[in-house]
């Protein structure tokens, strides 16, 4: 059933980098980059790919080591254009996806995670940016508003966490930030900077949440069982004693042995 105050991703887009532009959106944006970059300084590999971003000049991938970075932003004169569910690139082609604030405004967010895993390389990492609906920022949803960023459907950890779970994807780390309200006051905001201070436990509690998932790498070779795995799996299925060939004794059974049987099941 549609909503018809969600906002989709092509015309979300731009008004979220409006909003971005403004005060509490620039102050946002530097909190959301002191996060990234202690989720992406100790990642490698050829090539990123960002969908999706916070300020128009915003580029996450620079905080990462990537010999090539790319950005889709489906419109002509960027490095790649398409929709960000279905990517025009090879299976298996990136090292590193960033996914910034598409999820709360696509239809379809599990088409998204599944794309993820298919255009990432074994061990490749899917970053996500998104909005926390359990917190004083997302909480503002609840009254009125005039549009983005409220009028997106900001995912819950559980439900993410369950969306990378039937991909295939493991969840690394879950780092948030601005755990104080959306007050677009200079003055108000600087009064409220006490909600910053505190254990990093409370950063679940932030209103942007950044999402570091590991596609799992699947063995080419079948794992080696220990020992003891062995014995019980052998319990559990006995293998099956192959009959003695005539004429061979069998092992730990004399031959002479064997004869004084035969006799006596002869009389």
């Amino acid at each position: 059933m549609s909503d018809p105050c969600f906002a989709s991703w092509p015309q979300a887009r731009q008004r979220l980098a409006d909003w971005y532009e403004t005060p509490l959106g620039l102050e946002l944006t530097r909190q959301i980059h002191e996060r990234l970059r202690e989720v992406l300084t100790d990642l490698h590999g050829e090539h990123g790919l960002q969908i999706g971003a916070g300020a128009r000049r915003d580029d996450s991938l620079v905080l990462a080591n990537l010999g090539h970075r790319l950005h889709l932003r489906e419109e002509a004169g960027d490095a790649l254009a398409a929709a960000p569910e279905r990517l025009p690139l090879a299976s298996g082609s990136l090292n590193l996806l960033v996914l910034c604030h598409v999820i709360e405004y696509h239809d379809g967010p599990e088409m998204l995670i599944a794309e993820a895993e298919r255009v990432l390389a074994p061990e490749g990492r899917l970053v996500v940016v998104v909005f926390n609906p359990w917190s004083l920022f997302g909480l503002r949803r609840l009254l009125p508003h005039d549009g983005v960023p409220w009028n997106g459907r900001f995912p819950s950890m559980l439900r993410l966490y369950w969306w990378c779970r039937r991909a295939d994807l493991r969840v690394e780390s879950v780092a948030g930030c601005w755990r104080r309200p959306p007050a677009h006051g200079a003055c108000l905001r600087w009064g409220l900077g006490w909600l910053e201070r505190g254990p990093r436990f409370f950063d679940h509690c932030g209103a942007v949440q950044v999402v570091r998932v590991r596609k799992r790498r699947i063995p080419a070779t079948p794992v080696r069982l220990k020992e003891g795995w062995r014995r019980r799996l052998a319990a559990l299925h006995p293998a099956r004693q192959r009959p003695t060939p005539p004429g061979r004794a069998a092992r730990g059974v004399s031959t002479g042995k064997q004869a004084r049987v035969r006799r006596r099941e002869g009389s």
